[in-house]
């Protein structure tokens, strides 16, 4: 049985529907993200979950009971946003045990817990310190921390790392994805970002205009996007019209509208199965350890081929090149 489990969930604003009858399923003790570019209705999901948006139909069910016509304080959630909204006349220790004050939760034990979560998310040490005298970054550990020390059932994550520097942000990754191992919590994240969905998620549901386009795993979602807007937002591939594939050559995937093939598959060293392109290095990026060509092919369609970065692989502008695309790799989409 599905511990968060939402069924034909609509929400309009005005005469504006946000949210078209989603269907979602979660699991207990899953990190699972919504992703969608803005406006696509992911946040208005998440703050329907937690009661701050009202819904027009359809159900919210938590561990077996049915939490739309709750109060948010009465659904047994945590919640994290972009801004930290901690409380600035407030010192680390206090804004933490703010949660355990309002559930009438002893001071002795305000105090231990608070303590507790501190340690556990990198501030002990900090406790006597303001919000205005912390990093971003520190502010979001200590928003993190609010949230968590209440024990929720489930804790909710909006955009929490956008506004953070890209180290911090891969430092706050990988802490909340320990904090989720370590206290077995349920968590429902919301982002924009690829990167962020891919490398923190158990399970993923793609969001656009309201619906819920594709889901899975992080690892199935990348290798078997199933439209052209989930190819293109998920990841980098390369994709062709059908046309443009049938010119190529592929004509293996003539009954697909488009077709799709991931840089990192591409090889300028020979293989079985492939089609065999000849072409042109027209520019080149480094991106830490993976060195990326823009190959034109025929003087029009451009290819884009990643690479270990190592001195064997490198190439310059104006190189000519032979392009080696599996067919075992290629994407078809209806």
């Amino acid at each position: 049985m599905s511990f968060i489990e939402i069924n034909n969930l609509r929400k309009s604003f005005g005469n504006t529907e946000v949210l078209h009858g989603l269907n979602l399923k979660i699991a207990r003790g899953q990190l699972a993200t919504l992703l969608g570019p803005s406006g696509c209705g992911k946040s208005t999901l998440l703050r329907a979950i937690a009661g701050l948006n009202t819904i027009d139909e359809g159900e919210i069910i938590i561990d077996g009971r049915r939490v739309d016509d709750l109060a948010p304080k009465d659904r047994g959630l945590g919640m994290v946003f972009q801004h930290y909204a901690l409380f600035p006349n407030m010192n680390v220790l206090d804004n933490v045990k703010f949660g355990l004050e309002m559930k009438g939760v002893d001071k002795k034990t305000r105090d231990t817990e608070a303590k507790k979560m501190i340690d556990l998310v990198g501030l002990a040490g900090k406790e006597v310190a303001y919000p205005a005298n912390l990093s971003g970054g520190q502010q979001q550990r200590v928003a993190l921390a609010r949230s968590l020390v209440t024990k929720p059932d489930v804790l909710l994550l909006d955009e929490p790392l956008s506004a953070l520097d890209a180290q911090i942000r891969v430092q706050l990754r990988g802490l909340i994805k320990s904090l989720q191992a370590e206290l077995g919590i349920t968590v429902i994240l919301v982002t924009h970002d690829q990167e962020e969905a891919m490398s923190m998620s158990d399970y993923i549901f793609v969001m656009n205009q309201g619906h819920i386009v594709q889901e899975g795993s992080p690892t199935y979602i990348y290798r078997h996007p199933q439209s052209e807007f989930a190819t293109r937002f998920i990841g980098d591939y390369n994709l062709f019209t059908k046309e443009e594939a049938a010119a190529m050559g592929a004509v293996d995937h003539a009954d697909y509208s488009y077709v799709a093939i991931r840089p990192e598959v591409l090889s300028l060293e020979a293989i079985d199965d492939a089609y065999v392109y000849e072409g042109k290095v027209i520019r080149t990026s480094m991106r830490g350890s993976i060195y990326r060509l823009y190959i034109e092919l025929d003087g029009k369609k451009m290819l884009k081929l990643d690479q270990l970065n190592r001195s064997a692989n490198m190439r310059r502008v104006g190189d000519k090149v032979t392009v080696y695309m599996p067919k075992s790799e290629i994407i078809g989409m209806v």
